[in-house]
């Protein structure tokens, strides 16, 4: 999963003096790592998923509105607004994302995010890494992901 674009960044942009006119608006990943890192996939056979990843300051709140029932109605908002902003690209939420994008928008660098599958939600209540889900975590860490991200940041000039 790659994230190629990131959006829902108010609070930072507003405490670094950016323009009012971008706060919450899309910010993309550089266009040069995304390159390599998709035609890096594609010579290892390794499948791409472009993805949009919505700053969250809040993610418990966002990601389990009904344990906040007093907010809920509002929280559910901000969530339909950001998907249908989406047009129908899958989503992630992260903390991390946008503000990488954005620094290495102001000061000219790149910057992408790629991330790991991990079961987060399993029907059997085992942890992402617990069980089953650390066998399978710890195989794609040490023979695909790390290789994978390691080939890829070695390829931009």
């Amino acid at each position: 999963k790659i994230v190629d674009e990131t959006d829902n960044l108010y609070g930072f942009n507003q405490a670094s003096g950016v323009p009012q006119s971008e706060w919450g608006q899309s910010v993309f990943c550089s266009p040069t790592m995304l390159k390599v890192f998709e035609d890096e996939a594609s010579v290892n056979n390794l499948p791409i998923e472009k993805r949009i990843c919505h700053h969250v300051e809040n993610y418990h709140s966002l990601c389990h509105p009904d344990a906040f029932p007093k907010r809920k109605k509002t929280i559910d908002s901000i969530l339909e607004h950001l998907t249908l902003k989406s047009n129908g690209k899958k989503e992630s939420f992260d903390m991390e994302s946008a503000i990488l994008f954005r620094v290495a928008k102001d000061f000219g660098k790149h910057a992408i995010t790629v991330l790991q599958t991990l079961h987060k939600e399993d029907p059997l209540k085992c942890g992402p890494y617990e069980g089953n889900n650390l066998e399978e975590a710890e195989y794609v860490e040490k023979h695909l992901f790390v290789n994978y991200i390691i080939r890829s940041l070695l390829k931009i000039d």
